[in-house]
């Protein structure tokens, strides 16, 4: 919570009502400049460059909300910004003016690391848009904010109950978690295509994956809105799970390549803007393979893009006679049928989303010293277990 004390900073003073303006001049007067605002922090990336500001304000409707601010930024957008965070701005003639004296002048010595970019920061926190988990806490100051990420309900109890016996279910949702793994053991990206012509459940699975994260609604992105913003879409999920539904609306002479750029985490080039990096687990959909797709477009799959888009079947054994027409569900639980079990788990994950994954990255954060050793030694022992003998090199590596 806020501290509601007055504070005083040379000629403003900030209290319950908000920031008021102590004019020297004349006859002294008080000016009402705006609502409460405090700086919470000066801020600075962990190499030491972008400098900013974290304040803290408080709606009209009593609720407290942050606001980064980079100290490059334009005055006028930064006060538009605060405004439409629910700041509200004096009627003095003067408000405006003082309000930006305020913001450039105000200051602390309690300081904080940022990062534009979700994901490990100084290798012991994790940040995402609304928190960081670990040590030292990282205040987010990107913009990406609008791809899903929340939490809301029980998931454990209306969503993670029912991947049990489904495998995969279990398959997509262990995705989820596996993804921010991928830095703490040096590994690089990759994904997994859910590929079958039956409409028994395959999307689903990767909205069960979805709603680790956030709501299933906004979380999971769709191939044919994301084509001129991938390299942004995959930075944006940074040591996160990127999940994409219908492969196939992409076109089959640039997927592979597309997938390729994906996994290997940066973007193309460009004269005088930075590289776009990233690292991401992915999930995909389809009715047909990567190959079969490219194909259609008279192309021919490299064995490079296949290691880095594993196919996904329906279990054997489930409902239907041919492997790619069968249900994706070996259990539905009480509900009567895969359509009905489906129907529910798609509402569901609108609706518990997000706290799995806010309770994995404090422990993940706890043990980050010990995790990169932990993980690559499950990850020996399980590649010992399964890798069938005289393996060639992509078997190993897709394993």
């Amino acid at each position: 919570m806020l501290d509601k004390t007055e504070i005083h900073f040379g000629d403003f003073l900030i209290n319950d009502e908000g920031v008021f303006y102590n004019d020297p001049r004349g006859q002294q007067e008080t000016i009402h400049v705006c609502s409460r605002l405090v700086l919470t922090a000066i801020t600075r990336t962990e190499d030491g460059n972008e400098w900013g500001k974290l304040f803290t304000l408080t709606d009209p409707a009593g609720d407290e909300k942050q606001y980064h601010m980079r100290n490059a930024a334009n005055a006028a957008a930064v006060i538009t910004d605060l405004k439409q965070k629910g700041l509200m701005l004096s009627g003095h003639t003067r408000a405006h003016t003082l309000l930006t004296r305020y913001l450039c002048s105000v200051a602390t010595k309690r300081q904080m690391l940022s990062s534009a970019k979700l994901g490990w920061v100084a290798d012991t926190s994790f940040v995402l848009p609304d928190a960081s988990f670990g040590t030292p806490e990282v205040v987010y100051s990107g913009g990406y904010r609008d791809y899903g990420f929340g939490s809301a309900g029980n998931w454990k109890e209306q969503v993670g109950k029912c991947c049990s016996g489904n495998s995969r279910l279990i398959f997509a949702a262990s995705t989820a978690f596996a993804a921010p793994l991928l830095a703490p053991v040096d590994m690089e990206g990759g994904g997994f295509h859910y590929v079958g012509t039956s409409s028994r459940g395959k999307s689903t699975c990767l909205e069960v994956a979805a709603s680790v994260y956030g709501s299933a609604a906004h979380y999971l992105q769709n191939w044919d809105t994301t084509k001129n913003s991938l390299e942004q879409v995959a930075e944006a999920h940074n040591d996160c799970l990127m999940v994409i539904d219908e492969l196939g609306s992409v076109d089959g002479a640039v997927v592979g390549p597309t997938l390729y750029m994906i996994a290997n985490g940066h973007g193309k080039g460009r004269s005088h803007q930075t590289k776009r990096r990233w690292r991401v687990l992915f999930l995909t959909s389809g009715e047909v393979t990567l190959a079969e797709h490219m194909a259609e477009a008279g192309k021919t799959t490299k064995m490079g893009q296949e290691v880095r888009l594993l196919n996904i079947t329906p279990p054997p054994g489930a409902e239907g006679s041919d492997l790619l027409d069968q249900s994706w569900f070996e259990k539905t639980h009480s509900f009567g049928d895969s359509a009905e079990f489906a129907n529910y788990l798609k509402a569901s994950t609108r609706a518990h989303y997000g706290t799995p994954l806010t309770e994995w990255l404090p422990i993940l954060a706890k043990s980050r010293a010990t995790l990169g050793s932990e993980c690559r030694a499950q990850i020996e022992s399980f590649t010992k277990r399964v890798l069938p003998p005289n393996a060639t090199g992509e078997v190993s590596r897709a394993i």
